[in-house]
């Protein structure tokens, strides 16, 4: 019986050493520190307004923030006590706004306003409490534009093949989606091929005539959209000939330098005529 016991005994301590470690290795360890409790991510446009939301307690009204920019840079002293006593950044001098509830609004925003925003607020009667704002700036979005190409058709029946790229001449971090009509978003399929996010190529037959696609563009602070009707890019080549346009063009330039060359004929013939009449005049004198 002695030999279970010893056993037995010699389990529990293991067990024992094995959560007495554990628990050490947690306690000096300490909690994983994340970036994502502590910093509110906010976007904002160049040359827009943003908003850094710091609400102050009601029952605080003396309460005083400190803001800075990137953990080093003073940009305003907001005394919610003594309002005399309120200074702004000369860098932000006439584009600061300080809202009653510790929110601190910027106008006009530049490309270097960008990054870590920090308010410290300090009170008599209250621990100091910093809330942190990474600002990350992005510049809003042009309308974009449609170009299409289409591949010529033999038959005024066969299907119109048609290349869509929609581009933008402003924005950063932009993303493109497609729908057709109003409302459905393009998916690939018989008739879709997505070549990356802003090429689209579509088949169309002579009933999706009037059927209109629209491109928008985004980024985290903009959206513009454009649409189009892409049948109208479609040809028709009948067998054998030109294609019916370049065809009306080129006879339409072929009649009128035939007009213009009867034109001289006709004016060099009376030309001609005039001078062998008067001749004959002088003759018979």
């Amino acid at each position: 019986m002695q030999k279970p016991l010893r056993t037995l005994e010699k389990m529990k301590l293991v067990v024992f050493y094995c959560f007495s470690v554990l628990i050490c290795v947690v306690f000096l360890k300490g909690p994983e520190p994340s970036m994502a409790e502590h910093v509110i991510q906010l976007s904002g446009a160049v040359g827009g307004d943003v908003c850094l939301p710091t609400t102050i307690p009601s029952k605080a009204i003396d309460h005083e923030i400190i803001w800075t920019r990137n953990d080093k840079f003073f940009i305003a002293r907001l005394d919610y006590k003594n309002a005399s006593n309120t200074q702004f950044s000369a860098q932000f001098r006439g584009r600061l706004l300080a809202l009653s509830n510790g929110s601190l609004r910027i106008n006009g925003i530049r490309w270097d306003d960008g990054g870590t925003y920090k308010a410290s607020v300090l009170s008599s009667n209250m621990d100091q409490i910093d809330h942190e704002f990474l600002l990350t700036l992005f510049e809003p979005v042009s309308k974009p534009s449609i170009s299409l190409e289409a591949e010529p058709r033999p038959s005024n029946t066969a299907p119109c093949k048609i290349m869509a790229v929609c581009s933008v001449q402003n924005g950063t971090d932009v993303s493109y989606s497609w729908r057709r009509g109003k409302h459905q978003t393009v998916k690939e399929d018989s008739k879709h091929l997505l070549f990356g996010q802003n090429q689209l190529q579509v088949v169309l037959e002579m009933q999706d005539a009037n059927e209109s696609y629209s491109c928008t563009a985004q980024n985290p602070v903009s959206h513009k959209t454009d649409s189009i009707r892409p049948w109208k890019a479609c040809s028709i080549y009948e067998t054998g000939r030109l294609k019916t346009d370049e065809f009306v063009t080129w006879l339409g330039l072929t009649a009128s330098i035939i007009v213009l060359l009867l034109v001289i004929l006709t004016v060099f013939y009376c030309i001609c005529l005039k001078k062998q009449g008067t001749g004959q005049i002088t003759t018979t004198r």
